[in-house]
């Protein structure tokens, strides 16, 4: 009788429950909202929602992409339920062609990890460059431009293929100003895969923005203010659509400023301007156009050496889903790149004119249990500039083809029984053509690669705490870009070498082993990979000192092996969880693996609150090895300069709060608040940060 009063007093009730997938799994980033108050939340890394609803509302629904939603009828839902959402693995597109043409990833693949962007920013964890860090499998590192970059064991975003909702934009250069292409706010998704997506491409890795394209009408603005930026950060977003039709933009800008160890004073400034829009039109049947661009104005200036960058991109992309019983779903794309750069370093002058224009198409068919899949994209580019007093034009002809398959195997009673296998090939063939032998080292180069992969896993009835053990191996190349091409052209100093693609031979065997449970006892899930990756021809790239820029050349072959562990520790209480990971490579000469330090230990602990969530990340990591050149001397010689052993201790509060149609979320972090003064070229790159972040979305 007593609760009775207490809920017509507070017109409120609370509900909580988990929320798991059919493997048992607990399932995080889930929205729930009540209806008809709309009140919402959404699940923590232990599949938990918690919320208290209006006694008035009458549904709660559960939902998250690439998963069935489910309603529950509120008002006879018993607390501490456990709620299963079934993966859409092989949808049916009549049911829902707006969430079948959207990119979805399978989470039961190892080689993948997934950043559902928009839920995250939601759930107040901050920007981009805070959720990506928030997986301990992930490091970002400040470039000499101030700018982050994505790591995952040694590979960086450099190393990796660059994709925007599916598309492969890095022919040209590198595409990335940043974490992304386009603002934080615009971002539905980001993949990041290691051994590419077995849809997509066999390659070292991919990176992959998938854009907001949301047939609803929402708005969001994020603002964020650091001491290493002079001025606040905004993003905005705003979208207006309906049934059949969507139009969507944003806008972002930012500075960093950055000093060297000789002066509190910043003399190095890097401007990042960023647009996008896109255009897109559904019969709410089988067919979906979007017409997509994004621009990209970064600035970069070094007031001690007087070097300069000045560098436009403009991406216009347009992309045709049709769906059809017989065929499966067939996607036309077409893609201009322009990309402008006025560049001063140290003795040089840059002025670059890069133009692409590409087309391709792709075809996904499901049989049952297996899904088939093949691409092609053709990119027809050219480079014109002007290195100092020298004109130097470059045409390139590219074409990829992919061809992929991927089988789902039912369980079975054995001890061990297959549970996927898929196998992905792609042929890639380059032409560079210089319109005249030059005084440079660029010359006329045709690469004819053949890439493989090939993965499986396998589960086991017998043993259910040992949930997937699974097999990586592939031979790939990348291609370098005709950027790096010409950088390595106008900068090698022995004139006998030029740019190859580099090859990469990868073994991966790994497996999970989960005691993790929905409700309450105490559990943990370790995730164990062993590693073994053999290069023919790899890429070294070399920092010039006093500018952000670097350049290619090929350092041989050589070896490197290692392994990852990761262990997730849940205590009995549901507030605080930990989450760990260590890593330790082993080569011959780290120098060509500058970006990821031979031996990283990485513990997060996830403290929640009533009031608001906290995160302390704290990271130690063993020396490593830069590569730098002074290009001012007579005599230019590269040196591997060292970076010692250093900690790293983060602590990030964050909190959203819902009302309605408004969700308000903030963001308080400091960041390298135990670290070493470690400079790279004089550059202080690791001094303490602060920053606050504030997001709203009304949708």
């Amino acid at each position: 009788m007593f609760f009775l009063h207490t809920v017509v007093l507070s017109k409120t009730k609370p509900v909580k429950g988990y929320v798991k997938e059919e493997n048992s799994n607990a399932l995080a980033n889930v929205k729930i909202f009540s209806l008809p108050s709309k009140t919402s939340t959404v699940s923590d890394e232990d599949g938990l929602f918690s919320l208290s609803i209006p006694i008035r509302d009458r549904k709660l629904v559960l939902s998250k992409s690439g998963y069935h939603a489910d309603t529950l009828n509120a008002i006879f839902f018993k607390n501490n339920t456990v709620v299963t959402l079934k993966e859409v693995v092989i949808e049916d597109p009549l049911e829902n062609i707006k969430k079948y043409i959207s990119f979805i990833v399978s989470r039961r693949d190892k080689n993948i990890f997934h950043f559902p962007i928009e839920d995250l920013s939601l759930s107040g964890i901050g920007n981009l460059e805070s959720i990506l860090s928030s997986n301990t499998s992930i490091l970002t590192y400040t470039s000499l431009d101030g700018q982050k970059r994505i790591i995952h064991r040694q590979f960086s975003d450099e190393d990796m293929d660059l994709l925007y909702d599916g598309i492969k934009l890095d022919g040209l250069k590198n595409a990335l100003p940043n974490l992304s292409f386009i603002p934080s706010v615009a971002i539905s998704d980001l993949v990041i895969t290691k051994g590419g997506h077995y849809k997509l491409t066999a390659s070292q890795g991919a990176i992959n923005s998938i854009p907001i394209v949301s047939y609803k009408n929402k708005f969001s603005l994020n603002i964020e203010q650091g001491n290493d930026s002079p001025n606040a950060a905004v993003n905005g977003y705003a979208s207006l659509g309906y049934k059949y039709g969507t139009l969507n933009g944003s806008l972002a800008g930012k500075e960093f400023a950055i000093g060297y160890k000789d002066t509190n004073r910043s003399e190095i400034f890097t401007n990042l301007d960023r647009n996008t829009y896109n255009i897109a039109y559904t019969n709410a049947k089988n067919i979906d156009i979007r017409f997509m661009s994004f621009n990209n104005i970064k600035k970069y200036s070094n007031l001690r050496t007087n070097s300069s960058i000045a560098d436009t991109s403009k991406n216009n992309i347009i992309k045709l889903s049709q769906w059809s019983p017989l065929t499966g779903l067939i996607t036309l794309v077409g893609i201009l790149q322009d990309y402008k750069d006025s560049s001063v370093l140290i003795q040089d002058s840059i002025i670059k004119n890069n133009t692409s224009l590409g087309f391709g198409m792709s075809m996904e068919k499901d049989f049952e249990n297996s899904l088939y899949t093949f691409s092609t994209l053709t990119n027809i580019s050219k480079a014109d500039l002007i290195f100092n007093s020298d004109s130097i034009i470059i045409d390139r002809q590219n074409s990829i083809f992919s061809g992929s398959a991927k089988y789902f195997f039912p369980s079975n009673e054995k001890l061990f029984y297959i549970n996927d296998f898929s196998f992905v090939f792609t042929k890639e063939r380059t032409t560079d053509v210089p319109s005249e032998e030059l005084i440079y080292q660029i010359r006329s180069n045709y690469w004819d690669n053949t890439n493989f992969q090939i993965r499986s896993s396998v589960r086991s009835k017998k043993f259910p705490s040992v949930s997937l053990v699974y097999l990586n191996v592939g031979n790939v190349l990348r291609t370098p870009s005709m950027d790096e091409v010409i950088n390595n052209g106008v900068r090698i100093l022995n004139q006998k070498s030029k740019l190859f693609p580099e090859q990469n031979s990868i073994i991966e065997f790994g497996f999970t082993f989960d005691r993790k449970k929905t409700k309450h006892p105490m559990s943990f899930k370790t995730d164990i990979s062993l590693f073994s990756h053999n290069y023919t021809n790899k890429i070294k790239r070399v920092l010039i000192s006093g500018t952000s820029s670097s350049y290619p050349v090929n350092a041989g072959n050589i070896s490197i092996y290692g392994y990852d562990a990761k262990l997730l520790f849940y205590p009995k209480r549901d507030w605080i969880y930990f989450e760990t990971m260590f890593s330790r490579y082993f080569s011959s000469d780290y120098s060509l693996f500058s970006s990821h330090p031979p031996i990283v230990l990485n513990h997060h602990a996830y403290i929640k609150t009533r009031y608001f969530n906290v995160l302390i990340k704290m990271r130690a990591e063993s020396e490593k090895y830069i590569p730098i050149i002074d290009m001012s001397v007579p005599a230019p010689y590269v040196d591997d300069v060292k970076l010692q052993q250093a900690n790293y201790l983060d602590i990030m509060l964050y909190k959203n709060l819902n009302y309605k149609i408004f969700n308000l979320s903030f963001c308080l972090k400091a960041e390298n608040l135990q670290s070493k003064k470690l400079f790279i070229d004089g550059v202080n790159l690791f001094n303490n940060r602060y920053s606050a972040n504030v997001y709203l979305t009304i949708m």
